[in-house]
């Protein structure tokens, strides 16, 4: 649609309740008393790319809970009071690429459940009292590029399941106690070039149970007490290739069962009681160029489904109980030279 801009009028849509401008290429501004529409519940901003702000008015908008502005790629700033969006559930500020931070009063959002700022290229921070978002269960901050570290006040984000930070290459640390997030269960680092190392309290996350550091590559080593994540399934630690060994501890992660370890090429040797993941079925250690041998206990994992080593060029023998693998499915031996 070839919409510049609503009429003043917009504002007496007093029973208006689901509003959806995407798409409008054109949309340069919302009308200055906007805010009037007091019914409002769900406004879609989805590709409004020249929309630049919203009008201040637009913080009275007391029942709006979901608001997308995912793509709006030349809106440059938020409101200072945004907070005052008490009632809002949902925020989505997907690609607002030119979006260098969210203001302060962001974190009064008392009842946002579900906050995405992916591909936001220039934000910078998030506020100092971010983790005063006491609702908050799902925070997507993929790909914000220029974010090098979290606010210490991030572990109090008692409610947060998931967390995305997915190719957020300058980050470099995470905040001390970031084990506090005792309700996360999905955590993604995936490309997270500069992360060195994880807290000591990242061992305390009580209910996490996917985590991906795939492509962490100058991730050097886990936390030495890395298997008291017992609820750990999933664990992702593909082309983290400066990473030499996994910790001992290792071996008490009790219910994990997908490991990647593709592409870590650093890697020398398995923990001794490897054997001792007894829920393990799938194993990746493809192109694991530096190990040399497995442990004798991997004979006794009793649900592997699937084993993966190719390309480890120099294993140079498989354990002798090799074959009390009775649960192995696929076998890939390729190019073991």
């Amino acid at each position: 649609m070839r919409l510049e801009k609503v009429p003043d009028s917009f504002d007496n849509l007093a029973n208006l309740k689901n509003l959806l401008l995407k798409g409008c290429k054109i949309l340069i501004e919302l009308p200055v008393d906007f805010g009037k529409l007091q019914a409002l519940r769900v406004f879609n901003l989805e590709n409004c790319v020249r929309l630049e702000k919203l009008p201040n008015s637009f913080l009275k908008l007391a029942t709006l809970k979901k608001l997308l502005l995912n793509g709006c790629t030349d809106l440059i700033e938020l409101p200072v009071e945004f907070g005052n969006l008490q009632a809002l559930e949902l925020l989505d500020l997907e690609n607002c690429v030119r979006l260098e931070k969210v203001p302060n009063s962001f974190a009064n959002l008392a009842n946002l459940e579900i906050f995405c700022s992916k591909g936001c290229d220039n934000l910078i921070e998030l506020p100092v009292k971010f983790g005063n978002l006491h609702a908050l269960e799902i925070l997507d901050l993929s790909k914000c590029v220029r974010v090098e570290k979290l606010p210490n006040s991030f572990a109090k984000l008692a409610t947060l399941k998931t967390l995305w930070l997915e190719g957020c290459t300058d980050l470099i640390e995470l905040p001390m106690e970031f084990g506090n997030l005792q309700a996360l269960e999905r955590l993604s680092f995936e490309n997270c070039v500069r992360l060195e190392k994880l807290p000591d309290s990242f061992t305390k996350l009580a209910t996490l149970k996917k985590l991906s550091l795939k492509g962490c590559e100058n991730l050097i080593e886990l936390p030495l007490e890395f298997g008291n994540l017992h609820p750990l399934e999933s664990l992702d630690l593909r082309n983290c290739v400066t990473l030499e060994k996994l910790p001992n501890s290792f071996a008490k992660l009790a219910t994990l069962k997908t490991l990647w370890l593709k592409g870590c090429t650093d890697l020398i040797e398995l923990p001794v009681e490897f054997g001792s993941l007894q829920a393990l079925e799938v194993l990746y250690l493809k192109n694991c160029v530096r190990l040399e041998k497995l442990p004798d206990s991997f004979a006794k994992l009793a649900t592997l489904k699937i084993l993966w080593l190719e390309g480890c060029k120099n294993l140079i023998e498989l354990p002798m109980e090799f074959g009390n693998l009775q649960a192995l499915e696929l076998l890939d031996l390729e190019n073991i030279v």
